[in-house]
This record gives C-alpha cells, sequence and structure tokens, in this order.
C-alpha cells in the first residue's frame, strides 16, 4: 500500500520546536513519507539529520528568515510552491508564526490536509510592542480567512484559547515527551548522586527576553557557591554575568540529557511559555 505523504514546514527549526518535529516524524516513519522544509537557525543541532529515524527527506527554503523581510518572504513563499507541486503532499503540517503565514499563502488553493502549530502566537511576546503584537494578530487573522480549512493546533489549553478567538477550526493537542525514550536513553548514563554541600542547578533554552535571564542571574549571584549552569545560547547572553554561572552553546539532545542527568535541580524563570502540562 502506498504510503501517504507528508510534508512538515518549519522556519524555527532550533530549540522546542525541533524536539517536537524530531519526537513527531520518528513517529510517523513507519506510516508515512515525511518531508521537511526547514531553515537553518543558531540553535539548529549540527548533523540534526542524524536525530530522524527513516528515510526522511530534507529541503532546505533557501529564503526562509525569522524578521518579516517582503522581498525574501515572497522568494520563500514561491519557493515552497515549487515543493509543494513536486511532491504533491497529501497532509501538510506548518509550524511557528513565518511558517504559518507562507504555508498558509502557499496552499490556500490546494486539496491537502492542513494543520498549522504556533508553538507560541507570535502576537502574544511580551517583548514586542503593542503596535508590531497588533499587527501580528491581525496577520494570524487574516490567514484564518485566506485559508479556513486549516486547522490551529493549540500546544496548551492557553494557547487553545487563543487560536479559538482566530478560528473555530482549532483543536489541542498538549505537549509531551516521550518517558519509555528517556528512560532508555539513561539507562546509558552513570547514576548521579546529589551532594547537598555542592549542589548544581541548570537550565536550558535559548538565552532571550522570553526566558529571563536577568532573573536567573540573580538567583545565581545569591547562592555564590552554587554551580548555575545555562544550556543553549542567545542574544542575551551578557546578562549571565555571575561567575558562578557556565553556559554550554547549543548541544545536540543526547549530550543535552547527559547534562542535565548530572544536575541536581532544574529552574525555569521564563516570562511566558506554552507547556503548561507537566510530568512529575
Amino acid at each position: 500500500m502506498k504510503k501517504k505523504k507528508v510534508l512538515e514546514v518549519v522556519e524555527a527549526f532550533g530549540g522546542g520546536v525541533f524536539t517536537v518535529i524530531n519526537d513527531l516524524v520518528n513517529g510517523l516513519n513507519d506510516e508515512y513519507e515525511v518531508t521537511i522544509a526547514y531553515s537553518l537557525r543558531n540553535q539548529t543541532p549540527q548533523n540534526f539529520e542524524k536525530n530522524f529515524k527513516g528515510n526522511v527527506k530534507f529541503v532546505k527554503i533557501e529564503n526562509f528568515t525569522r524578521e518579516i523581510n517582503p522581498k525574501k518572504d515572497l522568494q520563500a513563499l514561491k519557493e515552497l510552491k515549487q515543493l509543494i507541486k513536486k511532491e504533491k503532499p497529501d497532509i501538510v503540517h506548518l509550524h511557528s508564526s513565518k511558517a504559518g503565514v507562507i504555508g498558509r499563502l502557499a496552499t490556500m488553493n490546494g486539496k491537502y490536509k492542513m494543520f498549522y502549530n504556533p508553538h507560541g502566537f507570535s502576537f502574544l511576546k511580551q517583548d514586542d510592542s503593542k503596535f508590531k503584537r497588533s499587527c501580528y494578530k491581525v496577520i494570524e487573522k487574516i490567514m484564518t480567512l485566506l485559508n479556513p480549512k486549516c486547522t490551529i493546533i493549540g500546544c496548551s489549553e492557553g494557547e487553545y484559547e487563543e487560536a479559538l478567538k482566530l478560528s473555530k477550526n482549532s483543536i489541542c493537542i498538549n505537549n509531551g515527551i516521550n518517558i519509555d525514550e528517556l528512560k532508555e536513553k539513561n539507562k546509558n548514563f552513570e547514576e548521579h548522586k546529589t551532594d547537598l554541600n555542592n549542589l548544581k542547578i541548570c537550565t536550558i533554552g535559548r538565552i532571550g527576553y522570553q526566558k529571563n535571564p536577568k532573573l536567573f542571574n540573580e538567583i545565581a549571584k545569591s547562592f555564590p557557591n552554587i554551580e548555575f549552569t545555562w544550556i543553549g545560547d542567545g542574544e542575551l547572553k551578557t546578562e549571565l554575568n555571575s561567575k558562578n554561572i557556565i553556559t554550554t552553546g547549543w548541544k545536540d539532545r543526547n549530550e543535552v540529557l547527559k547534562d542535565l542527568n548530572n544536575k541536581d535541580v532544574f529552574i525555569l524563570t521564563s516570562l511566558w511559555e506554552r507547556f503548561t502540562n507537566f510530568i512529575a
């Protein structure tokens, strides 16, 4: 039986979005033929292809950019249209705002099953001006009108509630992790024993406004004898100036899991997050 084709479209190919797509695609490979249309970011793991199982096809969209750039965005739209015409996917799955806009424009007249994961709506970003956020929201609303058959997937109840304000064609699929897979990977790591006199505290993510590095730095300064580690990198790295903070830069998933296994406490200082459902 011929496999159905799935096209995953993602400009924000790094960080948590990369992990979501990695888990999703590795779970689809046996039943679907998967193509990933992507763009490289600083957070994109080196040799990222090795994280994917099976015969996944990767196509780089050369003109994908994070910021709004009319010239490049039109070129990216053309690239994506050509790819869709060539691949003839049965399902198109869009990830994050930029791919969500360009992807819905590229598929307006096609007979595809359409899904869009915002991974945190851009109009909710607290580090942008009210005017910019208002523009983002208008763009999102226009996209739902132009391509109403595209289902918006909220990755938490909060995001689902925001999605419903844009389109009734919305569902909620909570973020999650494969516990069994993590347990299997952890078998390869040496058991870490907590030393209360030598605690190790960490966090992970892009060192940007959302993750609140300023607060992380203040906490570290309050406990100068404790080692703090930030796994990741970003534009606000200079705010992590406490002498007891180590920044590792971006690492692949196995290295991150190994690092986490050797820490005692994980803290999340974020100003906002879309992953609101945790498993203890």
